[in-house]
């Protein structure tokens, strides 16, 4: 998401808390969120940082969703895109995410995509940010996704053991093991096609 609209997205949800290591920090990124997960005061965590099978991911939003008494809470997965509408890129992206984070032992109650609202006219005063942004939940289409994300991380993680340079036939994508392990991977068109990127040897991160 772009900075301005990033920003104006954590405001929609009042007393979030954010995830200040960057993303080259990721075990004080994981600490820091796994720290504000078992805080009940934080309802919101921006940029929430989550590690397994080699994945890495960094989530916009977590909403916590307070359960019914003596039940543990849930969390409602939040993308923030500064388009205005879904696209199937979209999916992809939060199947990857859903799929760590539900890995990694967290209860999501819904995954949502957040994105512009073209029918919002403003027109004085401050911007009415429940209008700005649609929010629109996505559970049931990214649940089918994410039925195959586990195989497909495997391929990739299989094609860092190659020596020579792999396509992925769906994709278009050409990965040079070597240029891989440094964090390039090469699209063999200009249009956007892949979904995760190499970060170093055996770790991915979800784009």
């Amino acid at each position: 998401m772009g900075t301005e609209v990033g920003e104006l997205a954590r405001s929609r949800f009042p007393g979030g808390v954010l995830v200040a290591a960057g993303y080259r920090q990721t075990e004080a990124a994981l600490a820091q969120t796994a720290e504000l997960d078992t805080d009940l005061t934080v309802p919101a965590i921006f940029e929430a940082a989550f590690l397994h099978g080699g994945v890495l991911i960094r989530a916009d939003v977590l909403e916590r969703v307070q359960a019914a008494e003596g039940q543990p809470s849930g969390w409602r997965l939040i993308e923030v895109k500064s388009s205005t509408k879904i696209k199937d890129v979209h999916l992809e992206d939060l199947a990857v995410q859903s799929e760590v984070i539900l890995s990694a032992g967290l209860t999501l109650v819904s995954v949502s995509l957040m994105h512009i609202n073209t029918g919002y006219l403003y027109r004085d005063g401050p911007i009415d940010l429940t209008e700005l942004f649609a929010i629109q939940d996505l559970s049931e289409a990214v649940a089918q996704r994410r039925a195959s994300v586990p195989e497909r991380l495997a391929t990739m993680n299989r094609m860092l053991l190659h020596t020579q340079p792999l396509t992925l036939s769906r994709t278009g994508i050409v990965i040079h093991p070597t240029s891989a392990r440094s964090g390039n991977i090469a699209p063999k068109t200009n249009r956007r096609v892949g979904f995760i990127t190499c970060r170093g040897r055996n770790t991915w991160s979800a784009n």
